[in-house]
């Protein structure tokens, strides 16, 4: 694709996704700056990631690294649309979430939940401590897979983060004695777009 548009503009043209986008953003000018070596997590609709090493992006054999969504953290768990089961999508996404929050009321959606929990109701706050879990044990393995210096967590999920951050933070204690550096992202929704014009920009550099 990148190619096809070269021929028509005269101007670098670089293809990649979302949120590897994203990652380069946070590293420019965000929440990874003094760090060469990071994993983005995006909460949202889905799970997304990146993963930096040595300040470059990974993609992987067949453009695969970094898709956290589906690590497996419920063996025979949840299908996913993936094929497998118990994938960490759904259990640590808005999807997840809202699907949870249909189970208790039909009407219910993932803000309501939240609302719900932090008023008290035994049920929401039981759902959103096993999501705050399944999160934990997702960024747990990917700590010990690829030993990062930084997660940094992103998306829609955690700039809503005044509910659940410090509650995450001590469900990553309970499940291990290993350090983990979380830090939420800076960007927000501009992130992807600041880092694809970086992107365009290191492009340019090479040309």
């Amino acid at each position: 694709m990148a190619k096809e548009i070269e021929q028509r503009f005269p101007y670098p043209v670089v293809v990649d996704n979302d949120v590897n986008a994203a990652a380069v953003g946070e590293s420019w000018i965000g929440a990874a700056t003094e760090q060469k070596s990071f994993v983005l997590m995006a909460l949202g609709t889905g799970v997304g990631g990146a993963v930096v090493v040595d300040g470059a992006l990974i993609h992987g054999h067949q453009g695969g690294e970094g898709d956290l969504s589906h690590l497996i953290i419920i063996p025979g768990g949840a299908a996913c649309n993936c094929g497998q089961k118990g994938c960490l999508e759904q259990y640590a996404s808005g999807t997840a979430l809202n699907r949870h929050a249909r189970e208790i009321a039909s009407d219910w959606d993932s803000r309501r939940l939240v609302e719900a929990s932090m008023l008290g109701d035994a049920q929401a706050r039981k759902v959103i401590d096993r999501f705050v879990a399944n999160l934990a044990v997702g960024l747990i393995n990917v700590q010990r897979m690829l030993d990062p210096d930084l997660i940094v967590l992103g998306g829609g999920l955690i700039e809503a983060r005044n509910s659940g951050w410090d509650a995450l933070l001590q469900a990553v204690t309970v499940h291990t004695n290993l350090k983990l550096c979380l830090q939420p992202a800076l960007l927000g929704n501009r992130a992807g777009i600041i880092g694809a014009a970086r992107l365009a920009m290191l492009a340019d550099k090479m040309q």
